[in-house]
């Protein structure tokens, strides 16, 4: 029985990217399940690194190899890379580059909205903490 590798992540998060083995023998479902376990999201469906979704009839046409990347993502939008984190840093001015840092660093932790109250402190708007 063969085996592929297969490097899998999260639509939108193309940097995590972790490793998997499929056998020949599982299907569809089981890729499904296997990557949703893995990334810790339910899945539903799968696109390639070029935003094409890829169907079942891909397992064995040969579409899937093992230098094709698999997004796997809960909704039918391809969202590819996310562009924040640089479009963020464009927009702090005013801050020294550590406490440029701290606030991409906070906003990295928290996955959330961090709004620049001023040039030491910073707060998150979805968990209402601020730092000091």
């Amino acid at each position: 029985m063969t085996s592929l590798r297969l490097n899998i992540c999260k639509n939108g998060n193309l940097k995590d990217i972790k490793p998997v083995i499929i056998k020949n023998d599982q299907g569809w479902d089981d890729l499904l399940k296997m990557g949703s376990n893995k990334l810790r999201i339910k899945a539903k469906v799968i696109f390639n690194e070029y935003g094409n979704e890829l169907r079942p009839d891909n397992l064995t046409d040969g579409t899937i190899n093992e230098k094709t990347l698999l997004i796997f993502s809960p909704t039918n939008e391809f969202i590819g890379f996310k562009k924040e984190k640089e479009d963020k840093n464009k927009r702090i001015v005013g801050l020294t580059e550590e406490q440029k840092e701290n606030l991409l660093e906070a906003q990295e932790r928290c996955e959330c909205t961090v709004r620049v109250i001023s040039k030491e402190r910073y707060f998150c708007e979805i968990h209402n903490t601020q730092n000091n």
